[in-house]
This record gives C-alpha cells, sequence and structure tokens, in this order.
C-alpha cells in the first residue's frame, strides 16, 4: 500500500485545524463573532505576509484573479458560518453536518475537474461519513439556525476545495492563501473592538491562528499531490483528534459509539490508500 503525499499533509492538516478549532470553540460562545474571526485571522495572516517579504514576490500576481476572488469569497463563508454555528448549535450537530462537504465535492468535481471517480475513493467517503454520523449520533431538532449555517459552510467548503484544487495548477499556495486571507481581514476587520476582550483570551486566539496558517498551508499543498474528491476523504478524520481533546482537556472518555466512528473512519483512510 503506497500512500499519497496529499493524503499526508492533509492528515496532518486536519489535526492541527482540530487544535485551533477547539481554541476557537471555547471562547466563540462568549465573545463577538467578528472580533474572534479578526484576532485569528490576524495570526493566521501575519506568517504568510513575513514570508512574501523575506522571498520578495507579489503574491498577489496571478492570471487567474477571477478564480481566486471567488474562492476567496467562499472561504470566507465558510469561516463565518462555521462560527455563527457553533454559536447557535450543539458541536456535535455542527461536525456532522459540516461533514456533508466532502459528499458534495464528488459531483462538483466530476463537473469541474473531470476527475475521475473510483470504488476505493467513493467507499472512504461513505464509510467516513458513517463513522461521523454513529460516533457523534445528532439530535433529532436538526432544524436550526446553527445546523442551517454548518449546512450553508459544508456546500462552501466544498466549492472551496475544488476551486483549490483547480488553482494549484498554476498558482503557488502563498497566492492562494493572500487572496483568502485579505478577504477575510477586510470582512472582520470594519466591525471588530478586541478592546473589549482580555488579553489572555486575544493570546489564544493568536495562538489558534497561527496553529491554522500551518494548516491552511498544508491542505492547499496537498491538492499538488492528490485528486480533489481523495483529499476530501481525510475530512472525517477529525473525529480522531476531536476525541482525544475531549478525553485529555474536558475528561470525557469515547464510548462505545465513538469507539466504532473512528473504526469506521480509519477503515475508510485505509481502503482510500489501496493501490488499484
Amino acid at each position: 500500500m503506497t500512500i499519497n503525499k496529499g493524503y499526508v499533509f492533509s492528515i496532518v492538516a486536519v489535526v492541527l485545524y482540530a487544535l485551533a478549532d477547539a481554541i476557537v470553540k471555547y471562547y466563540v460562545t462568549d465573545y463577538d463573532v467578528t472580533n474572534v474571526m479578526f484576532v485569528r485571522t490576524l495570526a493566521r495572516f501575519s506568517p504568510f505576509i513575513l514570508l512574501a517579504i523575506f522571498q520578495g514576490v507579489n503574491p498577489y500576481k496571478t492570471k487567474n484573479v477571477k478564480n481566486n476572488i471567488f474562492r476567496s469569497l467562499c472561504s470566507l463563508g465558510v469561516g463565518f458560518a462555521f462560527l455563527f454555528a457553533y454559536k447557535f448549535a450543539p458541536m456535535t450537530d455542527v461536525v456532522v453536518v459540516s461533514q456533508a462537504s466532502s459528499i458534495i465535492v464528488i459531483p462538483l468535481s466530476i463537473m469541474f475537474l473531470k476527475e475521475r471517480f473510483n470504488v476505493y475513493t467513493t467507499c472512504a467517503i461513505l464509510l467516513g461519513f458513517l463513522g461521523i454520523a454513529f460516533a457523534f449520533r445528532p439530535s433529532g431538532n436538526v432544524l436550526q439556525l446553527g445546523v442551517l449555517f454548518a449546512l450553508i459552510a459544508a456546500i462552501l467548503s466544498a466549492s472551496s476545495a475544488v476551486l483549490s484544487k483547480k488553482l494549484t495548477s498554476s498558482d503557488s499556495e502563498l497566492t492562494i492563501i493572500f487572496y483568502q486571507q485579505t478577504f477575510v481581514l477586510l470582512a472582520s476587520i470594519s466591525g471588530c473592538n478586541i478592546q473589549a476582550m482580555p488579553t489572555s483570551v486575544i493570546v489564544c486566539l493568536l495562538l489558534s491562528g497561527i496553529i491554522s496558517a500551518l494548516a491552511l498551508y498544508l491542505k492547499i499543498h496537498a491538492y499538488k499531490f492528490a485528486n480533489c474528491s481523495y483529499i476530501s476523504s481525510t475530512a472525517y478524520f477529525i473525529l480522531i483528534p476531536t476525541t482525544i481533546i475531549d478525553f485529555w482537556v474536558y475528561d470525557k472518555s469515547p464510548d462505545a459509539y465513538i469507539i466504532a466512528g473512528a473504526a469506521l473512519i480509519i477503515a475508510g483512510c485505509v481502503i482510500a490508500n489501496i493501490k488499484k
């Protein structure tokens, strides 16, 4: 079994995203969404600004301005939709619904990227979705505002993933990230008021931003080595670090459902890497 580089990069990115999101989730219920978004984006963007200065390049220079702008708008929508989803709905419901992006990306990849789907990738995605649903067991109250935001995030996330794959064939990771983070920073800076936040909270959100910056780079870099549909199957791996964080931070031991869900996800990861 040969494991694709893109798959490894994406798995590491998912783990880092889980860690960064755990920090954000802790504070988003008590503080304004715009403030949280601004502080996190500022920390997330800063390393890439320094990198562009060090390399002496213009990261905004591209022949794909329209696609970069469209992807940036999708990513902007994903960021705000997720934060509002966590504000209005239980975490478990949000996670389950948001993972629908891995299913939505299938027809988008076929239509816009002309990707060919194989039985291994399809099984990996279906097993992953089943594992998430089985482990988290969302509440029956699905008709709520938070879940609606999570569904919006899933649709926009799938669109962003397809555009990321398309852009990596011609643009650098730095260019794609610069367009995205510029849009998010401008959107969040207009209504933020970080003076209302304690210094300790700002420091934690800055840390979350730095962690997610590395995750963002690895995620985009992964599309250089694998198909969009193949990378999408790694999204379900978030159950593993989330379970560990729950156990380590909140002393919440995994039950039989969590263990069974994790087993399904791991099985999907193995199937996805079967050499054809």
